[in-house]
């Protein structure tokens, strides 16, 4: 098939590109990157990127999905292999462009058409599915919690988490660097927090979308600058994402002290910390439903109490 061929195509780019980002943490981590080299590599890095969403761009939204199953297959096959991630993460990027593009194009009245048609085909769906597993299937917790919210919100789902992303990546560093220690053993752990942060974490972290990660090149990974800000209302797209986040912290073992998991789980912290700056009391307290309705679910050795702590701290 001819999508075969163009999947090994774009993994060629994405193979430079997870190269690039290879070289650039190992300059990291020899505190290099104020180097000419250091630079050759960020810009190596940001061209790669653009090639790639370039490439994308040239086809249908049909064979950009065949090919996103392909890079998902392999994704799954191959889990360590950062190419593939990434090759699934650009092609979906360029179909939720070119779904937004094609949006704006129609008129109201054939977009609202074809809408109307889709919501009556996931209807039929819902109810065979509801009928086929209601006995079989719990329904997950979170169904009861999620807001609808505007369809236009989702078509601005990278700026408005770009703002959470960006301040907690912030904070994790500021979080790190001002652990208290009394021990030379408290200090030496937290020096290896900062070395993952520097080597690992940020790049993971600012690279959570590609707007994100082309502002981020440009800036050097450093999120002290970068600036995004909106006018625009996403506390509903918040409060849904704070639903996921609080799920996924309930689900991690707090007694998983790896450095690599201590940052991301402390990003996550810190991100539904940011989010509840832009919430209203009562979706606040609605989160903090959700927490005691997962409490009677999960295990103690969580990091939902750390959550359901800064919901509190938030309604004091």
């Amino acid at each position: 098939m001819i999508e075969t061929y163009y999947v090994f195509e774009l993994f060629q780019i994405t193979k430079k590109i997870d190269n690039e980002y290879s070289i650039l943490m190992e300059l990291s981590s020899k505190n290099r990157e104020n180097t000419q080299e250091y630079n050759y590599h960020l810009n190596n890095l940001y061209d790669y990127i653009i090639e790639s969403i370039d490439y994308c761009s040239q086809f249908s939204i049909d064979t950009l999905q065949i090919m996103l199953t392909n890079f998902n297959k392999y994704n799954q096959k191959y889990p360590e292999e950062y190419c593939y991630y990434y090759g699934s993460n650009v092609i979906s990027y360029v179909i939720d462009k070119k779904e937004i593009d094609l949006r704006k194009e129609q008129k109201p009245s054939e977009y609202n058409e074809e809408l109307n048609d889709e919501e009556s085909e996931e209807d039929d769906e819902e109810t065979i599915d509801t009928y086929e597993h209601e006995d079989s299937e719990e329904i997950p917790i979170e169904n009861n919690y999620y807001l609808l919210y505007p369809d236009n919100l989702d078509d601005q789902y990278d700026e408005a988490m770009n703002i959470i992303y960006i301040a907690a990546t912030r904070k994790v560093l500021l979080s790190i660097t001002n652990i208290q220690t009394t021990t030379k053993r408290e200090s030496e752990y937290r020096n290896r927090l900062l070395k993952i942060y520097h080597t690992y974490s940020k790049y993971d972290f600012l690279s959570s979308n590609i707007p994100l990660e082309l502002m981020a090149i440009k800036a050097h990974f450093n999120p002290f600058l970068i600036f995004v800000s909106t006018d625009t209302d996403f506390s509903s797209l918040y409060y849904n994402q704070a639903i996921d986040l609080i799920r996924t912290m309930y689900e991690q073992d707090i007694k998983d002290t790896n450095e690599k998991t201590i940052c991301e789980n402390l990003f996550n912290t810190l991100c539904l910390e940011e989010i509840l700056n832009y919430l209203d009391l009562e979706k606040i307290i609605k989160l903090r439903n959700f927490c005691y309705d997962l409490e009677t679910k999960y295990h103690s050795n969580h990091y939902g109490k750390l959550c359901l702590l800064k919901i509190n701290n938030h309604l004091k």
